[in-house]
This record gives structure tokens, C-alpha cells and sequence, in this order.
């Protein structure tokens, strides 16, 4: 309710999946999507929005204090084995990456995180790639201590192709992420490659890339310039748009701009989903 007095409903959806409830856009006048996949034919006023992890709301001052911890290691990656569409589609993705990770030359903290299919195989075969597992969640606390001494943090996408929330902890800490491939997905303010991320281009189903990661890891920790670049815009980049009382006024102004346009927004809708 505004000051005045008027009523005006929006909506957040939070859900990996790309679709909306077409009951939920039609009745709001800004529906929010926190997984927008720009490839996906959506009403106007259904907006793309970061994929917020709350603990680092919670705990701001800690991530902001973390962005001046010592690198005592080079690469660190902490992370679910799962994806795709179902929990399961993903895993020999991730497999994928970590077997590569694990020829890299350099001081790295590698655990996976076995969560979904055959555990007992899986472990096996990550037991055979010289990889540590294991079937519980790593304490937060240790694991933003392990991420923010890293120079470099892998950060793999989540279910359904979304930018996963381990994404907003390396950007509040200011640390530099390599993701696994380009994000579907679209953000705002969108993340911007070699600015704001670094890029593996491991892309699901192409694995045999994965014997490209070693040089790549390998120029980038020679590359002191740049990753103190990509760290300062990740910093950056989260203090103006993922910071809990920045992105509430870009929630805020997006709905007031859209209240002065006033739309149709049934109309809207029903042009895209059919009446």
C-alpha cells in the first residue's frame, strides 16, 4: 500500500524453473523472475531479478569483511553434485568439471558434494580421479573462510541452468568467479564476462572441452591484473545491485514505474499466453 492509500499487488518468483504461473502474472501489475531466461517469450511486465541468497543478507558485514582475507590458495570448489532438470541430468556434468579441475597444477581445495543418483558409484569414481567427497553440506562459516582465501572460486550452475546462490557470496565477498559456462539466465544489470565472472565454456553435453579448463585456470592465476579487476567489479557490482537495501529500491522504483505507465496488464498477458 502506498502513502496514499492505494493497493498495488506485484509478485517475486523465486522457482529455477523458467516458466511463470500465468494466474499469478495476470493479477499482478510486476511479477519478478529471479531465474529470467531472456530466450522465453514473457509478458512486458515480467521483470528479470538476481537470485538472492538470504545468509548473505544475514551476514553483511561478515562477506564485506572477507573481501580483505589473504589468497593462500589458488582455486577452491565446493559444490552439489546435481542439475539439469531433475536433480540427476546434471551430475555427469559436474563430474566432468571436477576430473578436469583436478589436472589443474596449482594449489586447489577440491569436495564434492554427493547428494542425488548412485552415491556409492559416484564416490568411486571421484575416489579413482583423486577427488575428496562427501555426503554432508559444509558449515557456511567454513565455507566462506575456504572461498574468500581463494583467488579463483568455481561456481557451477544450479537446477535448471539458474545462477546459483553460491554466486552472491563470491560476488559480496569480492572474490572472482569462474563459472562453467555463460549464464541463461539474465539479471537486471547483467553480469558481465571477463568484468564480472571468468568463463570455463564447459557447456552440458560437450565435455570433451573440459581439456581446455587447465590453460585457462592457468593463464588466469598468472594474471594478477585481472583478477584484481574482476575482484574490485564484483565488489562493486554487489554493493550496487544485490545489497539488501539497493535491491529493495530497485524493486521499489520498478514498481512505480511501471504504476505510471498504468497497462493493461490482463491485455498484456493474454497477448502472449492466450485468452
Amino acid at each position: 500500500m502506498t502513502s496514499q492509500g492505494k493497493v498495488i499487488q506485484f509478485c517475486i518468483d523465486a522457482n529455477d524453473f523458467p516458466d511463470i504461473s500465468e494466474e499469478v502474472a495476470a493479477s499482478c501489475i510486476v511479477s519478478f523472475k529471479s531465474n529470467y531466461w531472456p530466450s522465453y517469450n514473457y509478458p512486458s511486465h515480467v521483470l528479470p531479478m538476481p537470485n538472492m541468497n538470504p545468509l548473505v543478507g544475514r551476514n553483511l558485514e561478515l562477506f564485506r569483511s572477507l573481501r580483505n582475507v589473504s589468497k593462500g590458495r589458488d582455486l577452491f570448489a565446493f559444490f552439489r553434485m546435481w542439475g539439469g532438470r531433475d536433480e540427476v541430468e546434471g551430475i555427469e556434468h559436474n563430474m566432468a568439471l571436477l576430473e578436469a579441475l583436478s589436472k589443474v597444477k596449482c594449489d586447489s581445495y577440491l569436495l564434492a558434494y554427493l547428494v542425488a543418483g548412485e552415491i556409492a558409484s559416484l564416490g568411486k569414481r571421484l575416489d579413482d580421479f583423486g577427488i575428496a567427497w562427501t555426503t554432508k553440506p559444509m558449515p557456511p562459516p567454513e565455507l566462506w573462510k575456504r572461498a574468500a582465501s581463494a583467488r579463483l572460486n568455481i561456481v557451477r550452475m544450479g537446477m535448471h541452468q539458474c545462477i546459483p546462490w553460491r554466486m552472491i557470496d563470491i560476488l559480496a565477498m569480492g572474490g572472482v568467479p569462474v563459472m562453467d559456462y555463460k549464464p541463461m539466465t539474465l539479471w537486471p544489470e547483467p553480469l558481465v564476462e571477463g568484468k564480472h565472472y571468468l568463463n570455463l565454456n564447459l557447456l552440458p553435453g560437450r565435455e570433451h572441452q573440459a581439456v581446455e579448463i587447465e590453460g585457462k585456470i592457468d593463464s588466469w592465476l598468472q594474471d594478477n591484473s585481472l583478477l584484481s579487476f574482476v575482484s574490485r567489479n564484483t565488489a562493486d557490482y554487489f554493493d550496487r545491485y544485490l545489497a539488501p537495501g539497493m535491491l529493495g529500491r530497485s524493486i521499489i522504483q520498478a514498481v512505480e514505474d511501471r504504476c505510471s505507465v498504468q497497462p493493461n496488464i490482463q491485455e498484456a498477458t493474454e497477448q502472449v499466453f492466450g485468452a
